[in-house]
């Protein structure tokens, strides 16, 4: 499928028999009691129908203050216990992005400031076509990065701990 298609077909799921879907696509922020940026304001926007995106304010619980390109996300569309039972299949979710930050604007790398707050912008790609049937995406910080190695933690969400939060969403979003 080419760009300019996929972009035709996006614009119509997103305005289907005149009504916008955008205000339909929830964003749940995942978030643990003790994280060290917590995200807040979480939002799907339409507005470039070539990029649709996930917008998100990431707020720093911490007394340290971490460039953008050391925070990474992961966002992913996932599906109810509902949607699954009638869908006939194991699938809780099908697409997604996890990436810095400054994923949109990678030249930039704005500072998050202990106390602070930063808004950012993630485009999802060309993967994940809207179908309203089941719009709900998670949004989570996945870990942040020491430098610009992947293995070289600051923190680290666990593996069990992002399980039980995208249970309690998808069991959330029904």
């Amino acid at each position: 499928m080419t760009r300019s298609s996929w972009s035709a077909l996006f614009a119509a799921a997103v305005f289907v028999g005149g009504t916008s879907l955008q205000g339909q696509i929830r964003v749940l922020p995942l978030v643990d009691e003790g994280d060290p940026i917590v995200l807040s304001d979480a939002a799907f926007d339409a507005t470039d129908p070539e990029r649709p995106a996930i917008t998100v304010r990431l707020e720093n619980t911490t007394k340290e203050t971490f460039s953008a390109d050391q925070i990474w996300l992961s966002f992913v569309r996932f599906y109810t216990p509902e949607e699954t039972r009638r869908n006939g299949d194991q699938k809780i979710w099908d697409c997604g992005l996890q990436a810095r930050a400054n994923h949109d604007q990678p030249k930039q790398t704005p500072l998050l400031h202990p106390g602070g707050s930063l808004e950012v912008r993630m485009s999802l790609g060309q993967g994940c076509v809207l179908d309203p049937q089941h719009e709900h995406f998670s949004a989570t910080v996945s870990h942040i990065a020491a430098g610009r190695r992947f293995g070289d933690f600051v923190w680290l969400r666990e593996v069990g701990d992002l399980s039980r939060l995208l249970q309690a969403a998808m069991l959330k979003a029904h």
